[in-house]
């Protein structure tokens, strides 16, 4: 199959219609109505729920702006880019599926959107169009077979398989952005008498390992943030959460302190709330415990490799890192002067018995971009070819980095 290269407004709005009619126009908007409902309960929508529900929410906005439109129409949104991506990648597949694979997708779909949870799908229709614009001819194995890797694609003639994997930058952390989310909102009904508009106290909450969600030890962190704002005084209560004041910061120095919060929150595997308009304190969160990321990330490609392919084609796994800046993404590869990436590519590589994968690709940071009038979503992309001999084609992909490796394990 093979994706357009321009959508106009008609194309979307045929793609974002193809997907009602997949899902049923009463079933598709309770979905939705049900999820802003579900967020805006409490009166607002908090930064970690923004950034996790970022293409539901998306989804969301796009029917209100078609329902207030004159001509009731779906039109792309630029702030709602993702989104928007997402159904035009949805609109265009779905044309190509058997009734079975369309049926796979629907369920998909459907359990994405009511969840939280549509990045996985979004990643798998980026990767088809990736792939599409190589020139290859793409087969979706796993909607058509329900089994094995997602792709079979054909370049110059070499059949390749393909696998888009997506995992979170929060897999493995101790405390969970919605937890944190959940102390913060105790903080902030707790802490709205504190008031002293020449400065905004910093404060830090640490906790041994993963951050109690009862009731009465959350009101108790909240309660205690006032006491440490008040006194200075560090805290360390009973189950050996510790908190303290950190530091206090003038209006010049708290602009830039908010212009970097996002990224202080992946580098330093931090939360950290600051209230809307005016703070009178800001808290950092953490866990004394060591995230667990870069070890799920690995168990995530090693268990592809093992159980999607066949071994019987050269193999790809495109891996999307979701919830991650694109300043942080990009301060993870060969290219920034890090080895984060590419020692994860070393370890993947150095199996023998991953010698049927020849490329290993990470994904994440999305943005828009411009082409002279022309928009479109995209995110970074950081390719690693394999060291190992092979007599097959070494790379799907161009511009890869190549790991070297002067010895081969056979885990």
């Amino acid at each position: 199959m093979n994706y357009r290269d321009f959508t106009s407004d008609f194309d979307f709005n045929q793609d974002y219609f193809e997907i009602i009619h997949l899902v049923g126009e009463k079933r598709y908007l309770e979905i939705l109505n049900g999820i802003g409902k579900k967020l805006n309960a409490k009166g607002y929508v908090t930064p970690a729920e923004d950034l996790l529900f970022f293409l539901e929410l998306g989804l969301f906005n796009i029917e209100i702006n078609r329902v207030r439109s004159s001509s009731k129409k779906a039109r792309i949104l630029p702030l709602w880019h993702e989104a928007s991506d997402l159904v035009i990648g949805l609109g265009q597949t779905l044309r190509k599926l058997s009734p079975g694979a369309r049926e796979r997708l629907k369920g998909q779909f459907i359990g994405g959107l009511r969840k939280g949870g549509l990045r996985p799908l979004h990643h798998e229709l980026r990767t088809a169009n990736r792939l599409c614009r190589l020139g290859a001819d793409v087969r979706f194995n796993d909607l058509e077979t329900g089994t094995g890797v997602d792709f079979i694609t054909i370049q110059s003639q070499q059949e390749w398989e393909v696998a888009a994997k997506s995992i979170s930058i929060f897999t493995g952390q101790r405390i969970s952005p919605l937890d944190a989310d959940k102390c913060f909102d105790y903080i902030r009904r707790k802490t709205r008498g504190l008031s002293d508009r020449s400065r905004t106290p910093i404060i830090d909450i640490v906790v041994p390992k993963t951050l109690s969600m009862c009731g009465a030890d959350l009101l108790e962190i909240a309660r205690s943030c006032t006491e440490v704002c008040q006194s200075g005084i560090k805290k360390i209560l009973d189950n050996g959460v510790s908190i303290s004041l950190s530091e206090t910061l003038t209006d010049d120095k708290l602009e830039n302190f908010k212009k970097d919060y996002i990224n202080s929150t992946f580098r330093e595997r931090m939360y950290i709330y600051i209230p809307p308009d005016r703070p009178n304190l800001i808290v950092r969160l953490k866990s004394l415990s060591p995230p667990k990321f870069f070890q799920r990330l690995t168990a995530t490609i090693s268990d592809s490799a093992k159980t999607q392919f066949t071994g019987a084609r050269p193999g790809v796994i495109v891996v999307n890192i979701e919830h991650i800046s694109s300043d942080f993404f990009q301060s993870l590869t060969p290219s920034a002067g890090s080895q984060v990436l590419a020692s994860l590519a070393n370890a993947v590589f150095h199996s023998h018995k991953r010698a049927h994968i020849r490329q290993l690709i990470f994904t994440g940071g999305a943005s828009q971009k411009q082409l002279g009038i022309r928009q479109y979503s995209t995110n970074n992309m950081c390719v690693f070819n394999s060291p190992m001999e092979s007599n097959w084609p070494n790379a799907l992909f161009p511009g890869g980095h190549v790991r070297s490796s002067s010895q081969f394990s056979d885990r």
